[in-house]
């Protein structure tokens, strides 16, 4: 699994300059063939943009986003997962529901953009385990699919 840099809170291109975030990203996708940012943003839904680097170029997939404020280190893992299975031949699709990721759930994809790349968006079930945006209860998860694309 390609690593996260350990935070203090502060994000590492703030405490360590871009040159040690070059670096880092070059290493992991040299290792792993991809890497991934951890991006609070007010311009994404819930404020999160986590996001993928080099599944395009390494594995012939989109890129995968997560907006969903929960802890960074498991929507690592379970991106994490996602990719195991990419590495094995699985694509994954907008619209597509897949049930292998969450222990009793299943995520969802939309088509999504990150700054001028297409992504594709992991959608994550509400509380209640609901996927389809007009029947989710919690507000914060339905903003998941806010500028999203079929």
């Amino acid at each position: 699994m390609a690593s996260i840099p350990e935070s203090s809170g502060e994000c590492m291109g703030c405490s360590e300059g871009i040159e040690a975030v070059r670096k880092h990203d070059a290493e992991a996708f040299k290792e792993y063939g991809w890497f991934a940012h951890i991006v609070p943003d007010p311009d994404f839904p819930n404020g999160m943009n986590y996001h993928t680097h080099g599944l395009d170029v390494s594995y012939n997939h989109k890129d995968i986003q997560v907006c969903l404020s929960i802890n960074p280190k498991l929507i690592h893992s379970l991106v994490s997962d996602l990719i195991d299975q990419i590495k094995k031949g699985q694509t994954f699709e907008s619209g597509q529901v897949v049930s292998r990721i969450i222990r009793g759930m299943n995520v969802t994809f939309a088509n999504a953009k990150e700054g001028d790349r297409d992504v594709l968006r992991m959608i994550f079930p509400d509380s209640a385990g609901l996927l389809d945006r007009k029947n989710m209860v919690d507000e914060r998860f339905k903003a998941q699919y806010d500028g999203t694309t079929p």
